[in-house]
């Protein structure tokens, strides 16, 4: 199984994104984009893993989930990492209460090292990608007040999730595999 962990979103939050995702794509060229239903905020990918450890990482997480409470976060800035003639990956910031998501990914790298996963390396940035290999037919300004008033949207994000990810008739499929209250 290939599996990461993330904040899951509930669906109204999903479409809110979408809306944004709509207004970045056609001024776009090129894109990879992110189907609705698989948004969600990243802490850890995890990789191909043995069906044998996925109990044992989901004790991990509701024993993670059990020492937080739940996340009060803001759609922040359009922004992306570059590539070569392209922008890589294309996604939403967040702002709010973005230390309480990075002491969760803190806290799931730790436990995760029980199990053989590395800590990341790169610094940590919470968001959420629209899309990846993005070429751009307008300017990110112009975009960028296009969606302005769309980026007025606070959100409470209620749940730790181990999800699966599989590629099924050439469409990436999430699933969730574990899913945990933030209490």
């Amino acid at each position: 199984m290939r599996l990461f962990i993330a904040l899951s979103f509930d669906k109204e939050l999903k479409e809110r994104i979408a809306k944004i995702q709509k207004k970045v794509k056609i001024n776009s060229s090129k894109g990879r984009w992110v189907y609705v239903d698989n948004f969600h905020l990243t802490l850890k990918f995890l990789g191909s893993v043995d069906k044998n450890y996925i109990d044992d990482i989901n004790k991990s997480l509701k024993k993670i989930a059990s020492d937080f409470t739940e996340i009060k976060l803001k759609l922040d800035k359009l922004d992306y990492f570059p590539g070569k003639g392209m922008m890589r990956v294309v996604w939403l910031g967040v702002s709010g209460e973005v230390e309480k998501v990075k002491q969760i990914k803190l806290a799931v790298d730790k436990e995760m090292i029980k199990y053989g996963f590395a800590k990341e390396k790169r610094k940590y940035t919470p968001h959420i990608t629209l899309a990846r290999d993005v070429v751009f037919e307008s300017r990110k300004y112009y975009i960028d007040d296009l969606i302005e008033k769309d980026l007025e949207y606070s959100f409470t994000l209620k749940n730790l999730t181990l999800m699966n990810s599989e590629l099924i008739d050439g469409k990436r499929i999430y699933t969730p595999v574990g899913n945990f209250r933030l209490d």
